[in-house]
């Protein structure tokens, strides 16, 4: 009897331990309340174009020697590791490039002049500058091509400290972004961090990669130079609650057990 009970303890101390290492593997899981089906996508959010953004705009037409005036600016745009944009010359030399937006919000743009772009999408800028050309008589049907050229988030707390992302189209989302990088097991993806700057104010939003609510947040979709934070999991505290998780429920098991025991005897 007594081999028995105690071959019975020991099993529910393997089983107690299985579920709980299961439960600390879950919190691990992505979007885990998203079930197989068909959800209503939320409009696309742009990005806003600020002071400081600097933009390359390339205008098309089949009478392309019309265009000349709009695409003064030649070569190729290149993007070096320290952020700062500048354009390459026929000689090789790198000039600094594209349209950089003013304090007060606009770019000075070839025979157009001043633009207000401050405030509007990418696509409201490439419409604003058709719409002129067209206006002014220059041509019938340009294309009229946007880029932003220093697009760029920031990761802190990922790997060898911070890391960041640019993009030409100025379209990143969040978990697009968390895509990019090694984010492993050691990090929590429970309450992510956006830190967003926007109209003087410092906004911060937390966002749980575990629900698909995350979908609904504001900062789903990253605004140029939006800092994420993913918190480390702090491996001696995890490792203390894991086993204060462990011993609270084996003292259980072993009371259960003693208790059984004691019975039996009588």
């Amino acid at each position: 009897m007594k081999k028995s009970l105690s071959s019975m303890l020991m099993l529910l101390i393997a089983m107690t331990a299985f579920l709980v290492s299961c439960k600390s593997t879950k919190d691990y899981v992505y979007l885990k309340d998203l079930a197989p089906g068909v959800y209503p996508k939320e409009p696309t959010r742009h990005t806003i174009l600020q002071p400081g953004d600097r933009l390359s705009i390339s205008v098309l037409n089949d009478k392309q020697e019309l265009t000349t005036p709009f695409n003064s600016r030649t070569g190729y745009y290149v993007s070096p590791e320290s952020g700062e944009i500048s354009q390459a010359s026929a000689s090789g030399a790198e000039i600094t490039q594209g349209y950089l937006i003013s304090s007060e919000g606009y770019i000075e743009y070839p025979v157009l002049g001043k633009l207000q772009v401050s405030g509007l999408t990418l696509r409201e800028v490439s419409d604003l500058i058709k719409a002129k050309i067209i206006q002014e008589g220059r041509l019938k049907n340009p294309s009229v091509t946007v880029e932003i050229l220093n697009f760029k988030v920031f990761i802190i707390g990922q790997g060898n400290g911070t890391q960041s992302l640019s993009t030409r189209d100025g379209q990143l989302t969040l978990l697009q972004a968390l895509a990019r990088i090694d984010l492993s097991s050691s990090y929590r993806i429970n309450n992510v961090k956006v830190i967003r700057e926007l109209d003087g104010q410092r906004l911060v939003y937390e966002v749980d990669l575990q629900t698909k609510e995350l979908y609904n947040s504001p900062a789903y979709y990253l605004q140029q130079n939006d800092m994420i934070y993913v918190e480390p999991r702090y491996r001696m505290r995890d490792e203390v609650n894991i086993a204060l998780r462990y011993i609270s429920v084996v003292t259980a098991v072993s009371s259960f057990a003693t208790t059984m025991i004691y019975l039996f005897k009588k």
